[in-house]
Order: C-alpha cells, then structure tokens, then sequence
C-alpha cells in the first residue's frame, strides 16, 4: 500500500508538471491562448478559491490510474515505453477524447486550446504510466 501511495503522489506531480509545461508552451507558440484563458465568461479566475480544485486534479487521476494499472498491467507486454504508450492510448481514449470532443462542442474555445489540452492531457498520463510501469511491476 505504501509504494501504492508514494508512486501515485510521485506521478501527480510529475504529470501535473508535464501539463503545466506544456500549456505554457502552448501559450509561448500561440500567444493568443492567454487571452483566451483570461476570458472570465468561460473560465473562473485564478482568485476563485474553486480554482484551487484544478490543483487536485492530477491526484485523483493518479490514484485512480495507478488502481486500473494494477488491474491491467499483465495485459499489456514490452518494455515500459511500450507499455506506457499502449495504456495512455487506452486511457485517452476512453477518457480524455470524449471529454475534449464536449469540450470544444459545447463551449466557445478554440481548436488551439483543445488540442492544447489534449497534448497535455496526454503527456500527463504517459508520464504517469511509465512511473506505473516502472515501479508497480
């Protein structure tokens, strides 16, 4: 339970600084994207104490990845890269492009944003499921 703990605690922070970086990049290439996230119809502002929920995001994430790779680690064969590549793909799948699909149906962002989400989202996940591969063997 212990290294259960520790690799998903050690996993939300890497993940949450993979997608952190990545969506400032994304603002770096695409200056445009601040803007967009300043825009307070569609998003809260950093002041919002409810905005201190997005911080926990990645944990619960972590943790409830971590509990669906200890149930399906002996499906997927190969090195870690494999194996972390072929579990995100699921995962992205299954959870991440549905939700970007509403995402950009049902509010007013832009393609840019979303794929911007979905680079991170992805990245987020992958490094999370190579921390699985390697140390929940």
């Amino acid at each position: 339970m212990k290294k259960y703990i520790s690799t998903s605690l050690l996993a939300a922070i890497a993940g949450f600084v993979a997608n952190m970086a990545i969506g400032f990049l994304f603002i770096f290439i695409i200056p445009e994207l601040e803007a967009e996230y300043e825009n307070t119809v569609i998003f809260r502002p950093w002041e919002d104490p409810l905005m201190s929920l997005y911080f926990l995001h990645p944990f619960f994430i972590a943790f409830i990845l971590a509990w669906v790779w200890n149930k399906t680690k002996t499906l997927i064969s190969g090195s870690i890269w494999r194996q972390a590549f072929v579990f995100t793909g699921f995962y992205f799948l299954l959870a991440t492009f549905p939700g970007l699909m509403l995402s950009i149906s049902s509010f007013k962002i832009s393609f840019a944003m979303t794929f911007s989400w979905a680079v991170g989202a992805y990245a987020q996940t992958y490094i999370m499921s190579l921390l699985y591969a390697k140390l929940l063997k």
